[in-house]
């Protein structure tokens, strides 16, 4: 009987520990939110003419670029001929 109440209590203490731990990440999600809508708020929109490119290089199946990158996406082969034999850097795409 002892040992039955002991789970019992220890099951509860793991529900409210999962539960407080969801409160604290709800208080984060909060902090930043709030953020975000006065910044919204404050009409500090930043607009571009076509869509934000990666900033992580992204390399194909052997000689073929990346079948998901943008436009405009730094292939990996380029950045390892700047390191391997000091060629001309990639431009790199600005991204806001």
């Amino acid at each position: 009987m002892r040992r039955r109440a002991w789970l019992k209590f220890r099951a509860h203490i793991v529900d409210a520990g999962a539960q407080i731990y969801g409160m604290i990440g709800l208080a984060h999600t909060y902090r930043r939110t709030a953020g975000w809508a006065w910044r919204l708020l404050r009409g500090d929109i930043e607009r571009h003419d076509r869509a934000p490119v990666s900033p992580i290089p992204m390399r194909g199946v052997g000689d073929k670029p990346s079948d998901h990158a943008l436009p405009g996406t730094v292939d990996l082969r380029d950045l390892e001929q700047v390191a391997l034999h000091g060629a001309p850097a990639p431009k790199l795409a600005k991204t806001a």
